[in-house]
This record gives C-alpha cells, sequence and structure tokens, in this order.
C-alpha cells in the first residue's frame, strides 16, 4: 500500500502485524535483530532550567524555529530527556 505521496506504509503496515500479533490472530517470527541498548543521555549547562518567564505573551521576543540537523540533534535529545 503507498501513502498520498506515493510512498509505502511500511510502519503502519508493522503496526497493524504487531497488533494482530498481540490479538493472537497470527504468529510472527523471532526478530533477527537484538535492540541496541538506550544511549544514556547526560545533561549539560546548556539545558539547566533558566529562570521562569513572567510577562504577558505579546512581550516576549520573536519565535525563532530552527530545524534539527545532525549537529543540533544532541541538544534536541537533552532537551527532550530532560523537560519531556
Amino acid at each position: 500500500m503507498a501513502k498520498p505521496d506515493g510512498k509505502l506504509k511500511d510502519m503502519s503496515c508493522r503496526v497493524a502485524m504487531l497488533r494482530m500479533q498481540k490479538d493472537g490472530l497470527i504468529v510472527m517470527p523471532p526478530p533477527t535483530h537484538a535492540k541496541a541498548p538506550l544511549k544514556k543521555i547526560k545533561f549539560t549547562p546548556a539545558t539547566d532550567p533558566q529562570s521562569p518567564v513572567v510577562c504577558s505573551v505579546n512581550q516576549l521576543p520573536q519565535l525563532h524555529l530552527q530545524m534539527v540537523t545532525k549537529v543540533t540533534s544532541a541538544l534536541w535529545n537533552e532537551y527532550i530527556e530532560r523537560y519531556h
């Protein structure tokens, strides 16, 4: 099956098959690869808690969005681990 953009729905199929296995409808073969252990994320001062923001929304500076890249992904992961 394909999505409207032409790419395959492989993740949707995996989720559906795992759900069918959980419900006892099918039996899947065991995984061929062991899952890699999760990497422990160390907190750095870059993500230390800051003073609370006490102002109205219209007093905040303009919002700036930045794409996460290979260079910035470690910092992104640190923020997610600390505050998510």
